[in-house]
């Protein structure tokens, strides 16, 4: 296993691994959307309004936030590959992605003409 990188720039939400789900994030703080809420509530009852659910999301509960970007994330891949009409593109996307990410596959944009 090769050795971990240390950017000694960094900083300390880098480190931690916040902004690796921006997508995700933004949905979380948006304050119009009620997609996807994270809520602070007291054991009375009352609603606490956070400055930054994604954070505190992520820091609450790693785990939970990770599921649940992945979830975001595989709808949106879903959404824009457009699987409930075409239900095989997510399989080929995955096929053609595998030999890109190996650098097997020259793009060739063109038209016959």
């Amino acid at each position: 296993m090769p050795p971990l990188e240390f950017d000694p720039e960094a900083t300390v939400e880098e480190i931690a691994g916040i902004g690796r789900h921006a997508a995700f994030d933004a949905v979380l703080d948006d304050k119009d959307g009620d997609a996807i809420q994270v809520v602070c509530r007291r054991a009375d009852g009352t609603e606490i309004p956070l400055a930054n659910p994604a954070r505190a999301f992520y820091f609450g509960d790693r785990i939970l936030y990770t599921e649940e970007a992945r979830r975001y994330d595989h709808s949106e891949k879903q959404q824009i590959l457009n699987t409930d009409t075409f239900n095989r593109n997510e399989r080929r996307f995955d096929e053609l992605k595998r030999p890109c990410q190996r650098g097997f596959v020259i793009p060739f944009v063109g038209a016959v003409r």
